[in-house]
C-alpha cells in the first residue's frame, strides 16, 4: 500500500487486517515490490498521474471510476495504454449489479426491439447527495464536479446498455442549493422511473438507494408490449455493495479473470473515456452556453455501434 499520508496508511493496514510493506513514495513500491498491478484510489483528479506512471513502468492498472477529470488527462491515459501495451481496466461496479445486469440481458435480447429513446433521471436525495459536499468531491478542481464523479456511473450505465457512444451533449446547470452563489429556490422533484423506448415496448425500472427506507428484497422491472401485455420482472438483491455489483466485479477482476462475460461488463479505457467525457461535455456546455461535440474532446471518435 502507498499513500502520501503515513497516518492513512497506518489506519487502513489495520482496517483491511493486513500485513505488507507501506510506502509514501510511488516510484519506490513500484521498484522495491515489482507489482503485476497497480490499483489507483488516489483524488479523482491526479488518477491519470498514477495511472500514465504504472504503465510507463510496465504495470497494469486497475482504476477506481471516474478514470479521470477532464479530456487532456484522459488523452494522456489513452496514449500511455497504446504505447506501452499494458491494460487498464476501470471498475465499472453498477455494470454487475443483477438488477442493472437484467435491463443489459433484455436488451440484447431485443425484448423491446430497436431503441429509439431513454428517459434516465438520477435523483440525490439529503441522505446520499450531500456526502459529495462535505468532502473533497464538492471540488471542481479535485472531481471534476459530480457531472464527473457521480454521473459517470449512469453515463456509463446508458452507454453499456445501448452499447453505443454518444456524440453531442447539450447541458443547463445552476448551484441552487450548496455554495455561496445562490439560495435554495426549487420544489422537491417527483420521482421519476428510468425507461427505455423501443419500436417493440417499453422497459422500465426505478431503484432507492436511501438504506433507511423500508424495502423489499428485491429490485424491480416493467415491460410493457406496444400492443400486449405488461409484465413485472423481479430480480433479487444482490449481496454487497451497489446492488450487489461489487463482488460480482472483484471475484472477475482478481478471483477469475478468464470468467466469460456475455453482457460486456468489463470496461477500458474507452469506456472510462466515453462516460466521463458526457460529465466533461456537460460542465463545458453549462459554462459555455453551446453544444459540445464528443469527438471534439479527445482523439476518440464516437461510434453508433461501439467496437468490441
Amino acid at each position: 500500500m502507498c499513500d502520501i499520508n503515513p497516518g492513512r496508511l497506518a489506519y487502513a493496514k489495520s482496517y483491511i487486517g493486513v500485513s505488507c510493506p507501506t510506502f509514501t513514495d510511488l516510484d519506490k513500491m513500484l521498484a522495491e515490490t515489482k507489482p503485476d498491478k497497480l490499483i489507483v484510489t488516489t483524488v479523482d483528479a491526479t488518477h491519470h498521474e498514477q495511472i500514465v506512471y504504472g504503465l510507463e513502468r510496465g504495470v497494469d492498472i486497475i482504476t477506481e471510476k471516474p478514470m479521470t477529470t477532464d479530456e487532456i488527462k484522459a488523452q494522456a491515459i489513452l496514449d500511455a495504454e497504446r504505447s506501452t501495451g499494458r491494460n487498464v481496466i476501470v471498475t465499472f461496479n453498477y455494470r454487475y449489479s443483477p438488477h442493472r445486469a437484467r435491463i443489459k440481458e433484455l436488451l440484447m435480447a431485443n425484448a423491446i426491439g430497436k431503441v429509439t429513446s431513454v428517459d434516465f433521471h438520477w435523483y440525490l436525495d439529503m441522505e446520499h447527495g450531500p456526502r459529495y459536499f462535505r468532502r473533497w468531491h464538492g471540488l471542481r478542481a479535485k472531481g471534476g464536479t459530480l457531472l464527473v464523479h457521480k454521473s459517470t456511473h449512469h453515463f456509463d450505465l446508458l452507454n453499456w446498455w445501448l452499447d453505443s457512444d454518444p456524440a453531442e451533449v447539450v447541458a443547463h446547470g445552476a448551484l441552487e442549493f450548496f455554495g455561496k452563489n445562490n439560495s435554495f429556490r426549487s420544489t422537491k422533484c417527483r420521482g421519476c422511473s428510468l425507461a427505455f423506448n423501443g419500436t417493440k415496448g417499453r422497459l422500465e425500472a426505478w431503484i432507492h438507494e436511501r438504506q433507511s427506507w423500508p424495502m423489499e428484497d428485491y429490485d424491480e422491472l416493467r415491460l410493457t408490449m406496444n400492443f400486449g401485455d405488461t409484465q413485472f420482472i423481479r430480480i433479487p438483491h444482490g449481496s454487497g455493495g451497489h446492488g450487489g455489483g461489487d463482488t460480482r466485479m472483484k471475484d472477475k477482476i482478481f478471483k477469475d479473470p478468464s470468467l466469460s462475460d456475455p453482457l460486456k461488463q468489463s470496461a477500458g479505457t474507452r469506456d472510462g473515456a466515453m462516460s466521463i467525457l458526457v460529465g466533461i461535455a456537460a460542465r463545458k456546455s453549462i459554462d459555455s452556453g453551446q453544444p459540445v461535440q464528443i469527438a471534439s474532446l479527445t482523439d476518440l471518435k464516437p461510434q453508433a455501434k461501439r467496437p468490441e
